[in-house]
């Protein structure tokens, strides 16, 4: 997942450090069932940086269209308040 997050500002100790605040962060779970989502709303991070780094891992953790085990209900990750 830290390979996820590596860009032009992102190294790999930045990348792990945002990966470990997600694994803290906050998360609403919403599901969804008319849509077959399961929403999780993930809170902001400490920084705008941050959360740019974020929003983009999300973007493309939406794109893989993962499964909530068991059911069929997919993930739809967002930020709470996506100001990027």
């Amino acid at each position: 997942m830290a390979t996820m997050l590596l860009g032009p500002t992102v190294d790999m100790p930045d990348a792990r450090r945002l990966r470990q605040g997600l694994f803290v962060t906050y998360a609403d779970l919403l599901p969804d069932m008319e849509n077959n989502r399961l929403r999780t709303r993930i809170h902001n991070a400490s920084t705008p940086a941050d959360n740019r780094s974020v929003a983009v891992l999300l973007d493309k953790l939406n794109k893989a269209e993962i499964e909530y085990p068991g059911n069929n209900l997919r993930f739809a990750y967002e930020l709470v308040n996506s100001d990027v």
